[in-house]
């Protein structure tokens, strides 16, 4: 007992902190804050909306091995690498598509950086001059109904700002309950920064039965003292 006060002494000092698994704070591994906010419920189906080139899929099939993974992204260049990154995982479904408020074809605006590619800029003025493309679009909805999927486990979203977007083409799964967790790209600045905004979307999912449950990957402003930039937040609906 006394080297364990030692060593934990030693590594506060230095900026590390020691946590029983048991009593890990919520933010830090989504696999262990979703097996304990809904125990004995395994992970099933996954949507990972706004793939890329697949930053996330393969942790979610490590994560998740019990889970079907559909991973989706729009643009064709993006999509070619997202397969070549994905061969080999098992249960993985790649859709080259977009989800969002309703189906048929919209134009995406395209960076160098394709992770920040977005349908939200296509609508803005100010970027007319824009690389675009021009992608498929269907709704949460509507897949979910062809394809025969029940319920979604993990509905992860990273849009660049189309974040609600999505949660509109998903309302009919998020009314029923049919969704258990939601997993978003916020910021918390309210200024349109390319991010969808933390409050606006907790405003669209309370009223769906969903609560805040945790951030994970929280940014801060390089500024002292350095407010939150960017994150993702966790929404849960539990008992129902």
């Amino acid at each position: 007992m006394i080297l364990t006060r030692l060593l934990r002494a030693y590594l506060e000092k230095r900026g590390y902190r020691i946590y029983n698994p048991q009593n890990l704070p919520a933010g830090i591994d989504l696999a262990r804050d979703l097996r304990r906010a809904a125990p004995g419920i395994p992970v099933r189906t996954v949507f990972d909306i706004g793939a890329n080139e697949g930053q996330t899929l393969a942790s979610f099939s490590r994560e998740f091995p019990e889970a079907t993974v559909y991973a989706f992204e729009p643009v064709g260049t993006t999509f070619e690498i997202l397969k070549k990154n994905a061969a080999g995982l098992p249960r993985v479904v790649l859709e080259n598509l977009a989800l969002a408020d309703s189906p048929g074809t919209r134009e995406i605006v395209l960076s160098d950086n394709s992770h920040i590619n977005s349908l939200r800029r296509a609508a803005d003025a100010s970027t007319e001059a824009a690389r675009r493309a021009t992608i498929q679009v269907d709704t949460v909805d509507a897949y979910c109904a062809t394809h025969a999927i029940d319920r979604i486990d993990l509905l992860k979203i990273d849009t660049e700002g189309y974040e609600i977007q999505v949660c509109q083409g998903a309302e009919r799964m998020l009314r029923e309950g049919r969704v258990g967790f939601v997993l978003a790209e916020v910021d918390f600045r309210g200024d349109k920064t390319g991010h969808t905004d933390f409050c606006a979307l907790n405003r669209h999912l309370a009223p769906l039965g969903y609560t805040t449950h945790a951030f994970y990957d929280v940014s801060h402003w390089a500024k002292n003292p350095a407010p939150i930039n960017y994150c993702n937040a966790l929404f849960a609906r539990l008992g129902g």
